[in-house]
Parts: structure tokens; sequence; C-alpha cells
């Protein structure tokens, strides 16, 4: 490698940040290789990473070669280096090492580390160095050795506080990408349970892992999700929200159309059924896909419960899904447009709750939800000690002095209230639901139920036309699959069901996505 060639390569890396630098080599096949003047190489580190604090070069001296140690401080365990790099290294100064592969002779007599790559490009250096790993480069070998030193501090695994279980197992995933790699494998003891690694993000290259077991993943929504992945162009990716957004299906549906998790347990069933699971590194919310509407009535208690007792919580779910999305618009649609279908004892009641209240009912309920959204925000957002100091103020605003007030009527609490509770029993679908509910409080104010009725259907309409990466969401009931009607609102005994659901391998994707992904597959 000329001095030309150098300055034109590190006037490349000068104008672009050391990420954007490495994914457009990957994209361009561009790549800088490694000069064999160990002077030359420092330069060019040193000025990549000149505004680096923590960048640390280490000059070391071998009987025939001279050398650096180079590594980003506070990415790597420097005790690993002193114990098995720089003293081994230090104890072969005297050492003649084999002229024709000096780095392999080092690496396989020397060093002492678990994972030891020979690379001969900058670009591979550079992202070694920028994911904790320690590279040694030699005088006079256009080769280096990316050494992993990496070490970081994480959480540890504890059980997670938005997925609370009564029976079952306690742990939830980390921000180790590592570590909750670990967590399913412990769950899934077979070889044939594969990742597959992305790097995404022009500025922060996130690790991203894809988790199937190859003999039960259908293989064209493999074909899929990994096209999707490798599409992604984006800047950063700080957590896998991103990623749910820019590879799920309807984006603007309000309904999800990828799962979430922070449970092993529950990953690890979704893998088992083939479906595939994306890890991203720096979160501990795993992502499920594809996804069904029905999974939203599932918990990971009703295959640890009895069935009989599981099916009948799931009823309870199914009630108040209905409840919360229909209770505030057929209360409203039923005082404004059908009084006469409330038996006269109940009209009565309502009516004098009623006496006194300065707006319609239904700006009573608006204003009232507000309300109870503001200080659900609130609780979530502050800090923990002050949480009890939210709700006493909520019981006191919504309560009895709201009533004594004249601001709202009893019933119009009760009514919020009992949606509020009914809402927060399918966490997963809270989002959607709390999107959901202002448009029927506005048909059943404007036209009754039948507002509510075209409503529904149009909402019907919808929930069948999504589809999550070839999915029909509102399978197994449209379109009707009678077998795996054994686990939806109702939970068979396991003697009922002794494979999982994807094992039954039934076909259910839509029919121009196989013919568009054969399509590829030939191509």
């Amino acid at each position: 490698m000329d001095l030309q060639r150098f300055l034109s390569a590190y006037k490349y890396i000068k104008r672009s940040s050391p990420a954007k630098e490495l994914k457009q080599a990957e994209e361009h096949s561009f790549s800088i290789p490694i000069a064999k003047d160990i002077e030359m190489t420092k330069y060019l580190l040193e000025e990549t990473f000149s505004t680096a604090n923590d960048f640390v070069i280490r000059n070391i001296k071998l009987s025939t070669h001279s050398g650096i140690l180079v590594y980003l401080d506070g990415l790597v365990n420097t005790m690993t280096i002193s114990e098995h790099i720089i003293k081994p290294l230090f104890a072969a100064q005297d050492l003649k090492l084999n002229e024709k592969q000096p780095l392999t002779h080092i690496k396989e007599s020397f060093l002492i580390a678990s994972q030891i790559q020979e690379k001969d490009t900058y670009a591979d250096a550079i992202e070694a160095i920028l994911q904790g790993n320690t590279v040694l480069f030699l005088d006079k070998i256009p080769q280096c050795l990316i050494i992993d030193t990496s070490e970081f501090d994480y959480r540890g695994v504890q059980e997670p506080a938005t997925e609370m279980v009564v029976r079952g197992p306690r742990e939830g995933f980390t921000e180790s990408l590592l570590t909750n790699m670990t967590l399913l494998r412990r769950k899934i003891n077979n070889p044939k349970l594969k990742s597959e690694q992305f790097s995404i993000g022009t500025n922060t290259n996130t690790k991203v892992l894809l988790i199937y077991l190859e003999d039960l993943v259908d293989p064209l929504v493999l074909q899929e999700a990994r096209k999707r992945l490798r599409s992604i162009k984006i800047d950063s990716v700080l957590e896998s929200g991103y990623i749910e957004e820019l590879i799920e299906d309807a984006p603007t549906s309000p309904f999800p159309t990828i799962g979430n998790t922070e449970k092993p347990d529950i990953a690890a069933s979704k893998i088992l059924e083939g479906k595939l699971v994306i890890l991203t590194d720096g979160t501990p919310i795993a992502l499920t896909l594809p996804y069904t509407f029905v999974e939203t009535l599932q918990v990971p208690e009703d295959y640890y419960s009895r069935a009989y007792y599981a099916s009948f919580v799931r009823i309870i779910r199914c009630v108040c899904l209905l409840i919360s999305l229909y209770l505030p618009g057929i209360y409203i649609a039923t005082s404004t447009f059908h009084a006469e279908m409330i038996p006269t004892d109940l009209l009565v009641t309502m009516v004098a709750a009623r006496e006194g209240i300065p707006w319609p009912v239904v700006v009573e309920v608006f204003l009232i939800w507000i309300i109870y959204e503001a200080l659900r925000e609130a609780s979530i957002r502050m800090p923990k000690p002050m949480g009890s100091a939210v709700s006493i103020v909520g019981a006191l605003v919504l309560g009895q002095a709201a009533i004594q007030a004249g601001i709202t009527s009893p019933i119009v609490v009760i009514i919020v209230s009992t949606t509020a509770i009914a809402g927060l029993v399918l966490p997963s679908q809270t989002d959607a639901l709390g999107l959901l509910r202002l448009p029927f409080v506005l048909l059943g104010a404007i036209f009754g139920f039948y507002g509510i009725m075209w409503g529904s259907l149009i909402l019907l309409t919808h929930m069948t036309s999504l589809k999550s990466f070839g999915t029909p969401y509102t399978e197994p009931f449209a379109p009707l699959d009678t077998i795996r009607l054994r686990d939806t609102i109702v939970r068979f005994p396991w003697w009922f069901m002794p494979n999982r659901p994807g094992n039954l391998k039934v076909s259910r994707r839509s029919t121009s996505l196989n013919k568009a992904l054969e399509g590829k597959e030939d191509d």
C-alpha cells in the first residue's frame, strides 16, 4: 500500500464516521487493506479516533516485530488484556516467531482468549474496536488479530415489571444480547435453534438477532423477515421499537402486527410454534412474528394452570375487551337516543344523577376520560415514592369531590373506571383500545346504536384485511382453522394438543405472498 493510496483512504475515513464508513464498505464492497507500515496504521487509527478520550494505543516489542495493541477503555476488561495478552507477549519477547505466519503463531502459541480472529482490512479492525475488542497490529504484516476482551456492565436477570406472573418462570430478558440468547437456549435445548445476526443503524451498528427453529419455521416467512431487516435504512437503533415500526405490515393500523415480550418462556413458546423472535442489543424487549389478534387473549399462565381455569380467565378477557371498547359509546348512545331501552327505575336514577350537570353526557365522558389518562400517564412517569400521592389525588379528583362539585355524575365515574380497568386486563392492546374508544364514543353520540354498528363493521373489515408476514391477523377465526381453535378463546387440555400449533404445518400465508416469495426464490 503506497503513501498516495493510504492518504486517499485516510481522507475517505476522515469525512465519514467509522460507522458510516463501515456501512458504505458493506454496500459498495469498498475495503481498505491494512498497511504493512505500522506507523501508517498507527497514524490512521489516531486520526480516526482523535476525539475519543478513551482510545488507547499500547506499543509492544517482540523479537522480530514491533506492534501496537488498540482498544477503547471502558468497553474492555483491562485485567484480561494484562493477564492474557500483554503478559504472554512480554514473556515471548525473546522467542523467534514463524516468519511466514507470525500472527497465526502468536494466536496459537501465546495468547489466551476465547475468540481470536485474523482480519486484513481497516473496516474490520475499526468495527471490532467499537464493539469492545482489542486489536493487535504487527509491523510488516498486512493483517491484524481481533481478540475478544469485551466487558460491559448489564442489569442482572430479574422478573419483568410489566409481565408479572403468579405461576411460572420469573426470569426476564436483560439489555445484553448474549445473555438473552443464553436464556433462550436454556429453554430450547436443540441444535436446530438458529440465530442470524444483522447490523442495523449507520451510526450505532446495533446488533440484531433473528432466531428460529430450523425444522419448524416457514421458509417463506423467514425469507421475508430477512429481506425486511436488510432493507432497513436508518441512522440509529436504540430500542426494538425502531425495528418493529420499520418492518411491520401495517404501521398505520392501531393494532400491533408484531408482538413483544420481556419473558424468555414466552419467546421460546413462539419459537416452538414455528415463529420468529428478534432480539436487539441494548433492550430487554424481544419481538415475535407473525403475530395474530388471538395472541392478545393469551398469557403464559394459561399453559401452566389447569385448562378449565385458563379457559374461564380467557372468557373474562374477551368480555373485558368488549367492555373497554364499547361501554362508553353504548352508554352515550343509550342515554341520548335509546332511553326507552333502559329500565324505568334505572332511567329515573340516571336522570336524577345528572341533574345539575352543565354539559352533555358526551362532554362529561370526555372530561373524566382525559383526567384519567392524565393521571395514568403521571403515575407511570413520576418517581415511585410519589406514586401514592398521585393515587390519592386521582381518587379525590375522580371521586367524591368531582361529584359534589357538580362536574360529573356518579354513573359516568363508574363507566370510565370500569372501562379503564377492563382495558388494563389486555396490556398488549391498551394502545389500540385507547385509540378506538374515541370513534365509538363519537359514533354513539351522533348516530346512536346505528353508528356503533357501522363502526363495528368497519373495524372487523379492517382487522380481517390485516396480515402479519403473510399470516391473517384474525386467524384461526378468519380464515377458519378448526384445529387451531383448540387454543383460542378456550384452551383444551394438553392431551387434545400433543403438538404445538406450528408443528401442524398449516399454510397461513396469502396466495399473493406465496407467489411473490416463490418467484424471488426461483430468481
